[in-house]
């Protein structure tokens, strides 16, 4: 069962009956049996809360929602999977506990109106499109802890001014706002702005 399974369906909320051996629901939305992953979000959901208990938000859960504005993740979160809340396009921002790892392939790509993105000192790292055509984020903070940033995790984000590094991170450094490996000697995000040069 995926979230995508029940995308543009108009849902408002799911029922699961209290002998499923495999899922539960929660204020609407579907959790695994144990409320360790969200399963998925209805289509109508505008505000999602997760449970203490959450440690994943699975492949997919709220995938093209377009009245979700606003989420609350668990301090336990780890993961963030693949396409979880890809278009979805009233969500403005995201805290991320610092509990957070990992943010998967698409997890949020083409989230039109999100403006603010504020990364956990856990985060290890960011996939492939994560950020994809998020065209209203402005900056970007890079933690210490992040060792793996995919070349493409924020394609299509053409309105970030600049790049900021957290100066104990390892792996990354910022030139001109424009991100590079930690020596320069790789290009990782060039910025939207007219005759500059690289560093």
């Amino acid at each position: 069962m995926y979230g995508s399974s029940f995308k543009g369906a108009g849902v408002e909320k799911f029922t699961i009956d209290n002998k499923n051996s495999f899922f539960t629901t929660v204020d609407g939305a579907v959790y695994n049996k144990k409320c360790t992953t969200l399963v998925a979000v209805p289509s109508r959901k505008s505000k999602l809360e997760l449970p203490k208990t959450v440690t994943k938000v699975g492949y997919c859960a709220a995938v093209g929602n377009k009245q979700l504005t606003e989420v609350g993740f668990s301090s336990t979160l780890k993961t963030i999977d693949k396409f979880a809340f890809e278009n979805c396009s009233a969500l403005k921002k995201v805290k991320f506990p610092k509990t957070l790892k990992t943010i998967g392939y698409s997890a949020f790509k083409g989230c039109s109106i999100l403006k603010e993105v504020k990364f956990s000192n856990a985060l290890k790292t960011i996939e492939e499109y994560a950020f994809g055509d998020c065209k209203k984020i402005k900056e970007i903070v890079i933690p210490a802890s992040l060792t793996e940033l995919n070349h493409y995790a924020f394609i299509g984000c053409d309105n970030i001014k600049t790049f900021k590094i957290n100066k104990n991170n390892k792996k990354y450094s910022a030139c001109s706002g424009n991100l590079y490996n930690k020596n320069k000697t790789v290009f990782l995000h060039l910025l939207q702005i007219k005759k500059q040069s690289l560093c």
